[in-house]
C-alpha cells in the first residue's frame, strides 16, 4: 500500500511533524537524485535493448539481400524482455510507416492499418523518428506516437539498397516515475531518520554544501552570461561542473545561448552597442551626480563672492581680483553644464558656444592621457563661435581623436588637431581638422567608414558605432565632412561646420549691471546650510527680509503658523524627507495665492509644465548669480 503513495506526501508530512526546512529539503533532493540515476539506468537498458535489436535487424538485412521478412520484424519488435509493461520497440520506415506490429496498440499500428491509414492516425511521426531518419543515435524525454510522454532511444537502420529505418525503443515516463516513487517509499523511513540526525550533527556541514551548489550553478551560469555580454558566443556552461539537481538548468541556459548566437551578426553588434552605451549612461549617471553636488558648491562660492565685490567696492585691486574670480566660477559652471548635458540632465540644445574652448580642453585631455609615444600637436583660432550642442561637439572630437589613436597605437606618430575660420559672411564656416601619421586607410575602408557596426578593429576592440555617431552629429550641426587618406599615409578628416554672426551673438541680452532691489519677507528652504547662509546674505542686500530654513518639515511648520506673512517661497527640489514639490503641494493647498520659487541643481527633475503644474511660479537653475537671483525675484513678486 505505502509503494502506491506519491513521495511528496510523504515529504509534506515529514516538514508538518518536524517543521523543519532543512529536512525537506534534503528529502526533495535525495528524491531528485534518485529520480535522475534511475532515469540513466532506465535509459541505458533501453539503449542496450535498442542496439541488440539492431544489430540483429543488421544482420536480418544483409543475409535478405532487400527483402524484408515482415514475420521476423514482428517477432523481433515483439520481444518484451527488459522492457517492462508500457516498454517497446518498433521500426519506421522513411514514409513515417510502420514495419512492425505495436505491442501497445495491435489495432491501431499494425502494419496493415499503417499501410491502409494515414500518417497522423496510423504512422508514427515524433521527434525521436525524424532524427533518427536523418541518421542520429541519441535519446531523449518526447512526446510518442500516442502523445505520451516516453524515454526514448532511437537511431538509424540502414540497409544496402540505401533505405534508412528508425529503431527505436521506448517506455512511459510514468512507468519509470512509478518505478522511482516506489524504490524510495519502501526507504522513505530510513531517508528521514538520515536526515534527521544530518540536520541535528551537521546543519553547518549542509549548509556549505548547500551553498556551495549554488555557487556553482551561478558560477557557471555568470560566466556564461558574461561570456555572451561581451561577444563570446562560443562559450558554452558545463553541466557536470554543477550539482545533478541544477544541470537541466544549465543545458537550459546553453540551448537559450545557442539560439542567440544563430542571430545576424549585425543584431549581435547592435547588442554590444547597447552594452556600451548602458556603460556610458551608468558614467552619465554618477556625472551627474557629481554635477549636482558642484552646483551646490558653486552656487554659495557665487553668493560669498558676490558679497565680498559688494563690500569692497572702494579697493578696485579686491574688485579686480574678485572679477577674476568669478569669471573662473563662471567657467566652471559651464564645464558643469556640459557635464549634466552629457549625462542627459539637460535636455540636448544647440546655444552659442565658443568652439575653440571646448577644442582646447579636449587637446590638453588628450595630452595627459595618451602613450608618450603619440605626440599631440595643435593650432587652434581663438574665439570661433557655433550654434551647436555641446554633447555633439565632444562626440565629433573624441570619436576624431580615439580614431587617430588606434591608427597610431603600435607605432606612435603625431596627433594634430586644428580649428580655423575659412570663407566670409554667410559662408563662413569652422574647419575642424584631425589628423595622424597612421597606418592609413584603404579606398574600400573608406567607401564604409561611416556605416554603423563597420569596424576594422578586433572582435571586442570596437563596436564601428564612433565614425557613424560623428556623421551623424555633422549632419545635425548643418555641417560636412571631407576624408583624405590613404594606405601608409596617415589620414586628415575635416569638418567644415557654419559659424554665427556677430549679429547673432549680439542678439544675447546682456546682464545688468546692478541687481534690482526690492522689499518682502522671503522663505528660503535648502538642506545645504551654506547655501541658505549665504543667499540670505544676498537677499537681505537686496533690501528683503529672509528667513532661513535646512529642514523642509521645519520650514513648513513655520509657515504653517502664519502663512500670509510670507510674500515669496524660495525652495531647493531635491532635499531629504519632504522635497520642494511636496512642500508648494501643501503650501497651495492652504493658501493657494502664495508665490512660490523653486531652485534646483537638476532641472530635468521636473519641467516647466509640471512646475506650472504643482504651483512653481519659477524656476532657478544652480548655480546662479547674485544678479539672476536678484532678477527673478523681483520678477516674482511683481508678477500678479
Amino acid at each position: 500500500m505505502l509503494r502506491d503513495i506519491p513521495l511528496r506526501y510523504f515529504l509534506a508530512l515529514a516538514l508538518f511533524l518536524s517543521g523543519i526546512l532543512p529536512l525537506a529539503a534534503i528529502s526533495l533532493v535525495s528524491y531528485s537524485i534518485m529520480k535522475e540515476q534511475m532515469k540513466d539506468q532506465a535509459f541505458a537498458q533501453l539503449e542496450s535493448v535498442r542496439d541488440i535489436k539492431k544489430s540483429m535487424l543488421a544482420d536480418h538485412f544483409g543475409k535478405q539481400a532487400g527483402n524484408y521478412d515482415i514475420a521476423y520484424i514482428d517477432l523481433l519488435m515483439n520481444e518484451r524482455s527488459a522492457m517492462g509493461e508500457t516498454g517497446e520497440t518498433y521500426l519506421v520506415g522513411p514514409d513515417l510507416r510502420m514495419r512492425s506490429d505495436s505491442y501497445l496498440a495491435p489495432q491501431r499500428h499494425s502494419v496493415a492499418a499503417s499501410r491502409a491509414g494515414t500518417v497522423a492516425d496510423n504512422g508514427a511521426d515524433t521527434i525521436a523518428v525524424r532524427r533518427a531518419l536523418a541518421g542520429e543515435t541519441g535519446r531523449d524525454i518526447i512526446d510518442d506516437y500516442r502523445r505520451r510522454r516516453v524515454l526514448s532511444a532511437y537511431t538509424p537502420v540502414r540497409v544496402d539498397d540505401g533505405t534508412t529505418f528508425a529503431l527505436l525503443a521506448e517506455i512511459d515516463e510514468k512507468e519509470i516515475d512509478d518505478r522511482i516513487a516506489g524504490a524510495l517509499n519502501d526507504r522513505i523511513v530510513i531517508i528521514l531518520f538520515s536526515a534527521l540526525l544530518l540536520i541535528v550533527f551537521s546543519a553547518a556541514l549542509i549548509s556549505i554544501l548547500i551553498s556551495r551548489n549554488i555557487r556553482q550553478v551561478i558560477g557557471e551560469l555568470g560566466n556564461l552570461l558574461k561570456s555572451v555580454l561581451i561577444g563570446k558566443l562560443s562559450h558554452r556552461a558545463v553541466p557536470e561542473r554543477v550539482g545533478t539537481d541544477f544541470r537541466e538548468v544549465v543545458r537550459h541556459m546553453n540551448e537559450v545561448v545557442d539560439a542567440y548566437s544563430r542571430n545576424s551578426e549585425e543584431k549581435l553588434k547592435l547588442e554590444q552597442a547597447m552594452e556600451y552605451n548602458q556603460r556610458l549612461e551608468a558614467i552619465g549617471t554618477l556625472a551627474g551626480g557629481i554635477a549636482h553636488d558642484f552646483n551646490n558648491i558653486l552656487t554659495y562660492m557665487y553668493s560669498y563672492a558676490e558679497l565680498v565685490r559688494a563690500g569692497t567696492a572702494d579697493d578696485p585691486t579686491v574688485r579686480r581680483h574678485l572679477d577674476e574670480l568669478i569669471k573662473g566660477m563662471d567657467r566652471a559652471a559651464a564645464l558643469i553644464g556640459q557635464i549634466m548635458t552629457f549625462s542627459r540632465q539637460k535636455a540636448n540644445e544647440k546655444t552659442a558656444l565658443d568652439i575653440s574652448l571646448i577644442v582646447k580642453e579636449t587637446v590638453k585631455m588628450l595630452s595627459e592621457v595618451l602613450p608618450r609615444n603619440i605626440r599631440v600637436e595643435s593650432a587652434v583660432e581663438p574665439e570661433v563661435y557655433l550654434l551647436a550642442d555641446p554633447v555633439h561637439l565632444h562626440q565629433i572630437l573624441m570619436n576624431l581623436a580615439t580614431n587617430a589613436f588606434h591608427a597610431m597605437q603600435k607605432d606612435g606618430g603625431v596627433l594634430t588637431i586644428a580649428l580655423k575660420r575659412v570663407g566670409s559672411g554667410t559662408e563662413e564656416r569652422a574647419r575642424l581638422t584631425v589628423a595622424d601619421t597612421g597606418a592609413g586607410m584603404s579606398a574600400e575602408v573608406q567607401s564604409r567608414m561611416f556605416e554603423p557596426f563597420f569596424t576594422t578593429k578586433p572582435p571586442g576592440q570596437g563596436s564601428g558605432m564612433g565614425l557613424a555617431v560623428v556623421h551623424g552629429a555633422v549632419c545635425d550641426l548643418g555641417g560636412r565632412i571631407k576624408v583624405d587618406s590613404a594606405p601608409g599615409r596617415g589620414t586628415t578628416i575635416t569638418v567644415l561646420l557654419p559659424t554665427i554672426s556677430e549679429e547673432q551673438l549680439a542678439e544675447e541680452p546682456a546682464p545688468d549691471s546692478e541687481p534690482p532691489r526690492g522689499t518682502g519677507r522671503l522663505c528660503l528652504i535648502d538642506d545645504e546650510p551654506e547655501i541658505v547662509r549665504s543667499v540670505t546674505e544676498l537677499l537681505t542686500g537686496f533690501g528683503y527680509t529672509v528667513e532661513g530654513f535646512t529642514d523642509p518639515a521645519a520650514a513648513y511648520a513655520s509657515w504653517s503658523q502664519e502663512p500670509e506673512r510670507f510674500d515669496l517661497v524660495l525652495t531647493d527640489f531635491n532635499m531629504p524627507g519632504m522635497n520642494g514639490a511636496f512642500v508648494a503641494t501643501r503650501m497651495k493647498e492652504r493658501r493657494p495665492s502664495q508665490k512660490i520659487l523653486l531652485i534646483t541643481g537638476y532641472n530635468d527633475l521636473v519641467s516647466p509644465d509640471d512646475a506650472a503644474r504643482i504651483g512653481f511660479a519659477e524656476i532657478l537653475t544652480k548655480p546662479f548669480s547674485a544678479i539672476q537671483l536678484a532678477s527673478i525675484v523681483a520678477r516674482t513678486l511683481r508678477a500678479g
